[in-house]
């Protein structure tokens, strides 16, 4: 632990007494955890390549294009560049820079490019002849910022108790952490969803197999969704092909459940995008655009697995 984490720990084992919360800071400081939280910002100037950015354009490897598809180009969500956090917290990478793109506002459009290089940049602008994907953006100026983090922290198991305890003492303990800040490292409000989804499980992503409240009707659940697969397969449902998709998926998950009980939390919540009037970012009901990653691809630091939702509470 650096010294700077450790005077931050000191600082909320300190505001927990002050908050009179012991019977819950034992488990508080257990699952303490540090990240990088957005201190501050300006406009881009674009005096620098591959700097750490918030939207504008991107700087990327020279045999790269700017990312698009048939119906138009994508938009810079964030360019992160590891190198720019001097203390390297987690699992995160020394090094390399993550690039997130956004298409239409209303869907979880997007593409993400990883590169462990930082040489060879070049400052990509969209296709010629190609609109916006996003269509509530497309008349907005490519502006940039530039961003500015610092040392933050995150609890990384259920907090709600606490709410449920005392909700004014909970708000100001979240207070304390800039909750409502973009940042880098948190936790994944709906880790077991995104796992399954990451797993390649993508039709099962809102089912409720894995979850632990429901491990003693988990047989019973599988064999309600499998009854609807078949039923919709022999009755030749315009669907057809996504069912068949699913029963194989089912089929696949229950080989495996051990292993996914037991690992269905395991995610992190890469990257929090707050919503910015600056930037014209409203996501949702003043919510984030999160990048979630599986624990054991941040451990191996493989990014080619990724995840990007518009989340709003």
């Amino acid at each position: 632990m650096s010294e700077q984490t450790k005077i931050l720990r000191d600082n909320i084992e300190h505001l927990i007494d002050k908050l009179e919360l012991i019977e819950f800071k034992k488990d508080l400081l257990n699952n303490l955890k540090f990240n990088y939280s957005l201190t501050s910002y300006c406009d881009e100037d674009y005096s620098q390549l591959g700097n750490t950015r918030l939207g504008g354009l991107p700087d990327l490897p020279k045999d790269i294009d700017y990312p698009h598809n048939e119906n138009g180009y994508y938009n810079l969500l964030c360019q992160i560049n590891f190198s720019d956090f001097k203390e390297k917290l987690g699992t995160l990478p020394d090094k390399g820079i993550l690039y997130v793109f956004n298409g239409h506002a209303s869907e979880n459009d997007f593409v993400t490019i990883f590169t462990e290089t930082t040489e060879r940049l070049v400052r990509k602008e969209p296709p010629q002849g190609l609109e916006n994907l996003n269509n509530e953006i497309r008349k907005r100026p490519y502006d940039g910022l530039k961003a500015n983090f610092e040392i933050g922290y995150y609890f990384s198991g259920d907090t709600s108790k606490i709410y449920y305890h005392d909700a004014e003492k909970y708000h100001s303990l979240m207070k304390f952490n800039n909750s409502n800040k973009t940042f880098i490292l948190g936790k994944a409000p709906d880790a077991c969803s995104i796992y399954t989804y990451l797993k390649g499980f993508d039709t099962l992503m809102h089912e409720v197999l894995l979850y632990k409240g429901i491990r003693e009707d988990y047989q019973s659940q599988l064999k309600i969704y499998l009854q609807e697969c078949n039923d919709a397969i022999m009755q030749k449902s315009s669907n057809i092909e996504y069912f068949k998709r699913k029963k194989e998926q089912l089929q696949k998950l229950d080989s495996e459940k051990e292993t996914h009980f037991e690992n269905y939390e395991n995610v992190t919540c890469l990257i929090g995008l707050e919503s910015l009037g600056k930037l014209g970012w409203m996501w949702g009901d003043l919510g984030f655009k999160n990048v979630y990653i599986l624990n054991e691809d941040l451990e191996r630091e493989d990014f080619d697995n990724l995840y990007v939702e518009t989340y709003s509470s």
